[in-house]
């Protein structure tokens, strides 16, 4: 799905098609999966942005942290969104300016049969 704002983009279109935040929130943990392999280079780049003196242990955690993707934090992100916002599809309206037809349109083309 991808992680951060791509993660949260993609979530939010997934849940305007109907996905239940339990698959939404396991599709974005598959995210630090995919990710594992990029370890050693985050490590690498973890490692040039912080002071010489902090171990590589300490590097390889926070290089793991980097990577990090639980389905109990979108969970959560979705959730707020609910709460904050009234809604999934009342975020896009608040703060990307789309209009409740220009959500329709979406959900028309997200859920539109394949021919």
């Amino acid at each position: 799905m991808g992680k951060d704002r791509t993660g949260v983009i993609f979530a939010l279109i997934l849940s305007l098609a109907g996905v239940p935040r339990e698959i939404v929130a396991a599709e974005y943990s598959m995210s630090e999966e995919g990710l594992k392999h990029q370890l050693p280079h985050i490590s690498t780049l973890v490692q040039k942005a912080i002071p010489p003196s902090v171990k590589k242990h300490d590097v390889d955690m926070m290089a793991q942290q980097v990577i990090k993707s639980s389905a109990d934090s979108m969970s959560l992100a979705l959730q707020m969104i609910e709460d904050v916002f009234g809604g999934i599809a009342e975020y896009p309206k608040d703060r990307c300016g789309l209009t409740g037809c220009d959500i329709g349109q979406i959900e028309n083309l997200l859920l539109e049969d394949i021919i």
